[in-house]
């Protein structure tokens, strides 16, 4: 295992001294899409699992579906699926759910890792740990990351809308319905009048055109 790198910063007040992960604004961007977006495919699974339960009507859930460990709430999802989906949608949805086994291997390894760079390689961070029982030292750069959590990002769409884009939109237009209205995040930022962070503005300005833009 290699050293982690950090970045070690002293101030002037005692309190505020701080150690932080050497890691660049995009590394540190799409390790937290990849976290953030891994907790979203645990709850859609939750969600699944409690919809498989009513077709099944069973009113009693399994312990593993509410659980903390997530590899017995994906079996037992897994089992579900065999039990009360049929045709495609069963061989679709045990096909998402070795694919979520693999993304979880890597999930953990960006979460539970220690970060550290090389001066040959600057552009590739390596994640490792120190455990005996869970040891492992693999390279990432900032694409290999931001696949990662397209790849969940994926999942938890079909998850979510296991019928596909169809059944997206009727879900988008009855939110839209019962809520009369619908603005993205960002436009709901800029109407309090602050500054908006970079990325959202980037957002922004890939939809709205500027009219600084030549």
């Amino acid at each position: 295992m290699t050293d982690p790198s950090i970045k070690i910063e002293l101030h002037i007040n005692d309190r505020k001294h701080a150690i932080y992960p050497d890691l660049i604004d995009e590394e540190l961007f799409a390790i937290g899409r990849v976290t953030a977006g891994f907790a979203y495919l645990e709850y859609a699974l939750l969600i699944d699992s409690l919809q498989l339960l009513k077709r099944g009507q069973i009113s009693e859930i399994p312990e593993a579906i509410l659980g903390v460990s997530f590899d017995r709430r994906l079996k037992e999802w897994r089992e579900l699926v065999r039990k009360y989906r049929r045709g495609s949608m069963q061989a679709r949805q045990l096909k998402i759910a070795t694919r979520i086994k693999a993304l979880q291997k890597d999930r953990n390894r960006i979460t539970h890792g220690l970060w550290s760079w090389e001066y040959a390689t600057p552009a590739k961070v390596t994640a490792s740990t120190f455990k005996p029982s869970f040891k492992f030292t693999e390279s990432f750069d900032f694409e290999k990351l931001l696949k990662l959590s397209d790849a969940i990002a994926e999942v938890n769409f079909q998850l979510s809308f296991p019928r596909g884009k169809a059944q997206a939109h009727r879900s988008l237009a009855a939110a839209r319905s019962k809520q009369g209205f619908s603005i993205s995040r960002g436009f709901a930022l800029q109407m309090t009048g602050q500054p908006l962070p970079l990325s959202l503005q980037r957002e922004l300005d890939s939809v709205i055109p500027s009219k600084t833009k030549p």
